[in-house]
């Protein structure tokens, strides 16, 4: 979402993501779907999706000390609705159904199934 979006400065993490999947589209999970992440099996749940709020007005690009109290809320404002213009601009939150074999752990590369 960076590239052309007016928010280069958009750093991973910055929009609170734990977990990040190359090769799904957001449409490929839905609320009860479940994934299973790497050799141990650890299973996610999809939850429910994840709406764009406030908390994002602390990212430093958007709460610039040079702009005025205005300028931040109309800079946050902003934000916030382009987030939440299209689904999948955020993603999901998921609980862990199952830690698997290695109490949890997963590394960067780990093969993920759906299940």
């Amino acid at each position: 979402i960076c590239k052309n979006s007016g928010y280069g400065e958009i750093q991973d993490g910055d929009l609170g993501e734990n977990l990040c999947l190359d090769g799904f589209r957001y449409d490929s999970f839905q609320i009860g779907s479940r994934c299973c992440i790497g050799q141990d099996g650890i299973i996610l749940e999809i939850t429910e999706p994840i709406v764009a709020c406030a908390n994002l007005c602390k990212l430093q690009f958007i709460n610039r000390e040079s702009s005025s109290p205005k300028e931040r809320i109309q800079t946050c404002t902003e934000f916030i609705d382009f987030l939440n213009q299209k689904d999948g601009l955020r993603g999901w939150y998921a609980k862990v159904v199952d830690l698997g074999k290695d109490d949890g752990f997963i590394c960067v590369g780990d093969e993920v199934k759906l299940m």
